[in-house]
């Protein structure tokens, strides 16, 4: 079985977009994958909160490792 080591994180949203007031995500790398969403590449649901004006912070990580059952 294969070991990946990575970051589970939550971003808290400056403002609600209508129901939603986080984001959890999961990065090999989080400090790329924190700057694709800074850019507005990174997940869509954050491309849309960035259009709308709505900044995040990191509020919190985990490190991981996810083991693969295949």
């Amino acid at each position: 079985m294969d070991h990946v080591p990575g970051t589970v994180y939550l971003l808290h949203l400056d403002k609600r977009l209508k129901h939603a007031g986080h984001y959890l995500g999961w990065a090999k790398d989080l400090d790329k994958r924190l700057e694709h969403h800074a850019n507005g590449t990174g997940a869509n649901f954050l491309r849309v909160v960035k259009d709308a004006g709505i900044g995040w912070t990191l509020a919190r990580t985990i490190r991981v490792v996810l083991q693969s059952l295949i």
